[in-house]
């Protein structure tokens, strides 16, 4: 039995959970320690992996 997630898309699998700890790392940025820029940076990184290991699978 394969698994669909080979090559890229596997890797990008792989790496969904870093995406949502990405995320939630850019709620304490903004919330806790008031880095906007970093947050910001940190949330649009987090949503892309996230995005692309869905649009690949």
């Amino acid at each position: 039995m394969t698994s669909c997630a080979t090559g890229w898309a596997g890797v990008l699998y792989a790496w969904v959970p870093l995406g949502g700890a990405l995320l939630l790392a850019a709620l304490v940025l903004v919330g806790g320690l008031r880095m906007p820029r970093s947050a910001w940076t940190a949330g649009l990184a987090g949503a892309a992996l996230m995005v692309a290991a869905f649009a690949l699978l």
